[in-house]
């Protein structure tokens, strides 16, 4: 291994840079530490987001639940109620966007989508046009006082009218 002598002259070319140069390389290097801690800032706002919509489907449940429960047990002769639903996914937002289209010399177009901001309580959140409440894929129910011949028909058949689901994915099943 050969060493090779330094270059002096190279040395020199650097003290060259001037001033403003080494400033704004040191700015740069600042605002690329600064961006990180940034990133790891907004995951955390990510993952609050993910709870809050848990919770919400969870209540959205619940809710659905006690109004299927109440709508049973009013029919004559049922009691003791148990639902239990699922959902093809959780909940959605819909939020905002701009479009901008360009078309260059060639005909080619381009779309540029960006997300509409809003500054709330000191947060900048996403402008939610709607939310859209989890599907429902299945329901089962069991109940007391099925005997009668067509309860369970005229049950299955108001759960599927109220949710739009097929009679194939709906169960109802006599209590012990």
């Amino acid at each position: 291994m050969s060493r090779q002598p330094i270059n002096l002259k190279k040395i020199s070319n650097i003290k060259n840079i001037g001033k403003e140069k080494l400033i704004l390389l040191a700015f740069a290097g600042i605002l690329l530490i600064g961006s990180s801690y940034f990133e790891s800032v907004g995951h955390d706002e990510e993952v609050e987001t993910t709870l809050e919509n848990t919770e919400n489907t969870i209540t959205y449940e619940n809710t659905l639940k006690d109004e299927i429960k109440k709508m049973i047990e009013s029919i004559d002769g049922i009691s003791d109620v148990q639902v239990m639903i699922t959902f093809k996914s959780g909940k959605e937002k819909v939020v905002q966007e701009d479009s901008d289209s360009s078309t260059n010399e060639k005909g080619n177009t381009s779309v540029k989508k960006t997300t509409v901001i809003l500054n709330q309580n000191g947060g900048d959140s996403p402008y939610v046009v709607k939310e859209v409440y989890p599907k429902i894929e299945g329901v089962a129910i069991t109940a007391s006082g099925l005997q009668v011949s067509n309860k369970s028909e005229e049950i299955i058949n108001m759960i599927a009218a109220l949710f739009d689901i097929p009679v194939h994915k709906i169960s109802v099943i006599k209590n012990k």
